[in-house]
């Protein structure tokens, strides 16, 4: 599984629509950014932590990426040389395989304790 952190809006977004193309940062690089397991937590403090501490809602996306496009996704070197998942495609609800509300940090990013009920099964 890869990781999504977003905002609320950009949640919104994708729920309404069926797909987005990312953030504004996303955008402006050409893919969507994606963390691992192991990169989430640092993702969050580099880029999102302010924002929670604002109080604005942030949401975790579980991805699975068998779900995606063959050939859409590449692993390429970002922070401290560690490879990072880039989307180079849309991103559809369909790759959504569970959204979380972030509630709380520290935490093990990849189980939140309010979700917003969308789980859904490997295809």
């Amino acid at each position: 599984m890869i990781y999504k952190i977003c905002s609320d809006a950009l949640w919104q977004e994708l729920q309404i629509t069926g797909q987005t193309l990312g953030s504004i940062d996303d955008e402006r690089d050409g893919f969507i950014h994606f963390s691992t397991s192991a990169q989430v937590l640092g993702t969050f403090e580099k880029y999102f932590r302010s924002e929670f501490e604002s109080a604005k809602p942030l949401w975790l996306l579980t991805i699975d990426p068998e779900l995606l496009e063959p050939n859409a996704m590449q692993y390429e070197a970002s922070r401290r040389d560690d490879l990072f998942p880039h989307l180079y495609a849309p991103l559809s609800l369909a790759h959504v395989v569970h959204a979380q509300k972030i509630v709380s940090v520290p935490m093990d990013l990849t189980r939140s304790s309010e979700s917003s009920g969308k789980k859904r099964g490997k295809r």
